[in-house]
């Protein structure tokens, strides 16, 4: 895959979780504005993690220990 489709199909996906936080809050009466996503990475590699930042994800979690 390269870079260019993976980044794609990164934003795609994560796209589709924001939509579905968003009708949460809708069907919660919250705002999504309210509501902080952290992507987790443990099981991706860092050429992956790496894209994140640049889709506007800012909040990232590690799992595995160092």
């Amino acid at each position: 895959m390269t870079d260019d489709e993976l980044t794609d199909l990164l934003a795609a996906r994560l796209a589709a979780v924001r939509r579905r936080v968003a009708g949460g809050c809708v069907r919660a009466g919250r705002d999504p504005a309210g509501v902080t996503l952290v992507a987790v990475t443990k099981s991706v590699s860092p050429r992956v993690a790496g894209r994140l930042p640049g889709l506007g994800q800012l909040d990232l979690g590690e799992g595995r220990p160092q």
